[in-house]
């Protein structure tokens, strides 16, 4: 056969592989392999069709057998581009398109599939020459003008994204059928970049220049604002701000953007934030959203009197949410003793007059007594009087037996002190009360997870489930919380193969969300909406600042890390053990291992199910490789940006231990720096990621392999970090001697014992002597993490009987499990 006539047999398999026949394209491939075997071009193309068919294994080895029969042709290199992008693998992907486009540099749809690539993973300068080289060749094409512009904005090259997208509007406006959208979105761009340059003048006339045909007047609106300010035009600014308002009252966005405008006019310097919120709240006095904003800024007599009103107004509405919308008073003390002797004054009003202290004997509905009582009983369960608590709880459920909040306030109470059990049963009774709510079925879920009942867990998950004949329903729902309390739950009681199972199934989830973007990079220069793709880019950047990863991260890098321990244990002492075991003693021993596979719920999924899926866990330990898995989770948090403190806690702390072993000092001082960022250096935690941080920093050998300027930078970060302290042990003396809380005092000695100053024994009796005092304080959270650690952790369970003797006595409701 002629090479022409091969390649017409190679294009007829093409047609069949885009029209995802591959059955037939894999039997037509064989076929012509018979009489051609020499065909590396088919000979990839059956790989290509094999790993679409399911052959994953088979179509990689045959799609790089074809590779090694003609390593020049571009043909090949591309093929097996695409299988190794199918296989996610897209580094790899990447070079073997470089390879084909360096055989054949005019190759569109090669260029076009390395550009994607090349931003999937962030190459923005190897994008840019892609996308330059995709113009050149197709200057017509209004994608590829899109596609430059773009990849010339992420590289930073903003002139030639702004002249590149100038040209693309000629194009577009040039074409009969474009439509308005099309034209909007490609204007909106162009402010954009503008903006990006700093020019704001510039931004404000080209925003009222194309006011008309820009749709998104909102945008357009906030776009102007900002400039308006950056240019000092206060009276337009405000102007714009004003109508933003009125739009809509309740953004808190539009707040800060007056704020602004406020705080940099001339003659407000020095005036409060409360004078602000107050006038602003005067012109738009049906914003609810600003009633708590200004509740927030006020102080003293003001703070009280605002207080009343939101009280009033929302135990005459009913409204369950009010606890959650004032919840910023715990942020300060003062706020805290107003609130407190707030509704301690209206509860005795409303007991002994039926009206609100102030409301000059107007009498109130008994659903204000029912509303005042919750608010105390959230109230005394968020400062930690638990018994007050309960008190008013209770007392607000026999006035109204009926109302599920109650039942979940209670809940929460019971969690709080420990009580798992009872905090279930609270919750489920709210659930029974109405069986079609699923948020009340979802907390009876957590609260039985909590409470280590998995099968019962399992059970209330399915009661809202439409399709309950869909084995897998309940993990493809991808429900996050669930999936991630359940993990803990199973890992807690020892279950690790489920455990374990879950764990990596979230994981699944979150390179599938990465691997999304995928797609839009193509579809977006199609179809012009490059700000909506632009945040998309942003957004996956820092796909893994989301809470649930971090606490997915803190999960794995614990409990892989104590099967490690124990794994190693077990094999130390096992062969020796094996020998004195009776027949008896030893099946104890098999069926005692097996329990770290057990399933709940097992019942709902069959064998076949339960094995494919691998539910079990049982593949996933065999083959498990704790160290490997807990690099592979924490170095996704490496580069992340993470501004919420909780999760930037969470996930920092648990990946210390990680990074320190690995030995990556520059990745450790820059996680310390934004631990320190978001939660300061006093936070315990925090104290303790910087001791190992200048341990870390200590060793010579890790020194001595960086180059001589990134030790300076590295010296300077350590200086704005703790000063000219070097020695871990010195820092954490200082730390220690102003320790003013047990969880203080606690960080401080898990340092020294990490220096090797202290035992665990030691520090364990430093800790009961701390408790002894009352010049500590201590929150009823901080001492069951204390009393956990030294019972689990520190095995001293004589210290954590001592200890838990001392936590009774301040709190002497807590329930140790």
């Amino acid at each position: 056969m002629q090479p022409q006539k091969d390649m017409t047999a190679f294009r007829s398999l093409v047609k069949l592989y885009e029209s995802k026949n591959y059955k037939k394209g894999l039997k037509q491939a064989e076929k012509h392999l018979e009489s051609h075997p020499d065909n590396a071009e088919v000979l990839s193309i059956k790989g290509l069709f094999m790993y679409n068919l399911g052959q994953k294994e088979d179509g990689l080895k045959t799609a790089k057998e074809a590779l090694r029969k003609s390593m020049k042709s571009e043909i090949c290199w591309h093929l097996y581009g695409v299988v190794q992008k199918s296989e996610k693998n897209y580094s790899e992907a990447a070079k073997c398109y470089n390879m084909a486009i360096k055989l054949d540099k005019d190759n569109q749809q090669i260029l076009r599939d390395l550009a994607v690539l090349q931003v999937q993973l962030r190459d923005y300068d190897g994008n840019l020459m892609s996308r330059f080289a995709l113009l050149q060749l197709s200057p017509s094409t209004i994608a590829n003008w899109v596609g430059y512009s773009v990849a010339n904005f992420l590289t930073g090259n903003f002139e030639q994204a702004l002249a590149s997208s100038g040209s693309l509007l000629k194009l577009l406006v040039g074409q009969s059928e474009i439509r308005p959208f099309e034209k909007s979105e490609v204007l909106r761009y162009q402010a954009l970049i503008h903006e990006e340059m700093g020019a704001h003048d510039k931004v404000v006339e080209f925003l009222l220049a194309n006011k008309t045909e820009i749709l998104d007047q909102t945008w357009s609106t906030e776009t102007l604002a900002k400039n308006y300010i950056k240019l000092k035009q206060f009276d337009k600014a405000e102007e714009q701000v004003t109508a933003l308002l009125q739009l809509n009252c309740e953004n808190n966005k539009y707040f800060d953007l007056r704020r602004t405008l406020w705080q940099q006019r001339p003659g407000n310097e020095g005036r409060s934030a409360a004078e602000f919120y107050e006038e602003l709240s005067a012109e738009f006095p049906s914003s609810a959203a600003l009633k708590f904003v200004l509740l927030a800024e006020s102080r003293g007599d003001a703070f009280k009197s605002r207080l009343q009103k939101v009280i009033k107004d929302y135990s005459r509405k009913g409204a369950p949410s009010l606890f959650s919308e004032i919840s910023f008073v715990y942020k300060n003390p003062e706020q805290i003793s107003l609130l407190e002797e707030t509704l301690l004054s209206n509860l005795k009003s409303l007991e002994e007059k039926e009206t609100f202290p102030d409301s000059e004997g107007l009498l109130e509905t008994p659903s204000s007594l029912l509303w005042c009582l919750k608010l105390l009983a959230q109230h005394f369960d968020k400062v930690g009087n638990y018994e007050r608590s309960f008190h008013f709880v209770d007392r607000a459920i026999e006035h109204t037996p009926t109302l599920t909040e109650l039942y979940l306030v209670k809940a929460k109470i019971f969690k709080h002190i420990g009580d798992f059990k009872k905090a279930f049963e609270a919750a489920d009774i709210a659930r029974k009360m109405d069986l079609g709510d699923r948020f009340l079925n979802n907390q009876a879920v957590r609260y039985a997870l909590l409470n280590g009942d998995g099968e019962t867990a399992e059970t209330l998950m399915r009661n809202l489930l439409n399709d309950t004949k869909n084995e897998g329903l309940i993990h493809d729902l991808q429900t996050l919380w669930y999936q991630l309390e359940l993990a803990k739950t199973y890992l807690r009681q020892g279950i690790y193969g489920p455990g374990f199972r879950l764990l990596k199934m979230i994981d699944k989830l979150f390179l599938e969300m990465n691997d999304d973007q995928f797609d839009f990079h193509a579809y977006c220069m199609r179809k012009y909406t490059i700000l909506p793709y632009l945040d998309m880019i942003k957004h996956h950047d820092n796909l893994y600042a989301d809470k649930y990863w971090a606490k997915t991260v803190a999960e794995a890098t614990r409990w892989l890390g104590e099967y490690q321990e124990k794994q190693a244990e077990q094999n130390a002492n096992a062969p020796a053990e094996e020998e004195k075991l009776s027949k008896e003693e030893k099946k104890k021993k098999k069926e005692e291992r097996e329990q770290i596979f057990k399933l709940y719920g097992k019942d709902y999924y069959n064998e076949e199910y339960q094995k494919k899926n691998d539910l079990s866990g049982r593949e996933l330990v065999e083959t498990l490789k704790p160290a490997e898995e807990i690099f592979s989770f924490a170095k996704r948090l490496f580069n992340v940006r993470i501004d919420d403190p909780k999760t930037n806690l969470t996930a920092y702390t648990s990946i210390m231990d990680v990074i320190v072993e690995k030995k990556k000092l520059v990745i450790a001082v820059r996680a310390v720096k934004d631990l320190v960022r978001v939660n300061g250096k006093e936070n315990p935690r925090v104290h303790l990621a910087i001791v190992k941080l200048l341990r870390l920093a200590s060793q010579s050998e890790v020194l001595a392999a960086l180059d001589a300027g990134v030790r300076e930078v590295i010296e300077a970060e350590l200086n704005a970090l703790v000063g000219n302290i070097r020695d871990p042990l010195a820092y954490n003396q200082t730390f220690k001697s102003s320790a003013k809380s047990v969880i203080s005092l606690f960080y401080a000695l898990k340092a020294d014992i990490y220096l090797g100053k202290i035992t665990k024994a030691n520090a364990g009796n430093e800790l009961v002597t701390g408790l002894s005092g009352s010049q500590l304080t201590a929150t009823l959270k901080d001492l069951f993490e204390v009393l956990s650690a030294v019972k689990n952790e520190w095995k001293l369970n004589e210290v954590a009987s001592s200890i838990a003797a001392k936590v009774k006595e301040r709190f002497p409701l807590a329930v140790f499990l």
